[in-house]
């Protein structure tokens, strides 16, 4: 992440904190990890804590995204990527065990190629959105079906189709 964006994320934070709002999150929760006074400033990619008067921090939780491809190299190029830029993440070769994963941790955002076997990642997809409705679905791939990717799109189940190869710096923007 930018250091822009976790300074503002840092700002939305404290004033959070500070007026005791909790609505400004799609989850019932809020993405906040309490600590002690003791902050692992090893990680770089993360804002600073914010201190409280208690002298226990914040720190603003990093955005989770599942990736779905039945290419193992595709799944590693996008995991540094996304790591880079902040993100956890999780990794998927089979879309059947992707989905039922989709409950064990939140998310934020899903990553799935098109073509797999078993199910396609539109089909995924609109599990997922039905799963986790506040989690964005992106749908990637090099040679998709047209009709089935409008389809998902026009239906909801798809935020964003992009092609592969992807474009870093355009993937990153549509997160």
């Amino acid at each position: 992440m930018s250091c822009d964006v976790l300074n503002l994320w840092r700002t939305v934070l404290h004033e959070c904190v500070m007026s005791g709002t909790r609505s400004i999150f799609s989850r019932s929760e809020v993405p906040l990890v309490a600590i002690s006074s003791t902050y692992n400033a090893g990680e770089a990619d993360r804002a600073p804590p914010i201190t409280m008067d208690n002298g226990a921090a914040l720190i603003p939780s990093r955005p989770r995204a599942l990736l779905v491809d039945d290419e193992r190299s595709v799944l590693n190029a996008l995991s540094r990527l996304l790591r880079r830029h902040g993100f956890d993440v999780d990794v998927e070769t089979d879309p059947i065990v992707a989905i039922a994963r989709l409950n064990d941790v939140p998310l934020d955002v899903i990553v799935s190629d098109f073509n797999m076997p078993n199910i396609n990642g539109a089909q995924l997809l609109r599990e997922a959105r039905r799963r986790v409705p506040d989690c964005t679905r992106i749908l990637l791939s090099g040679q998709a079906d047209r009709d089935a990717v409008i389809g998902a799109v026009n239906d909801g189940a798809v935020y964003c189709y992009l092609d592969k190869p992807w474009d870093g710096p355009g993937l990153i923007q549509t997160l």
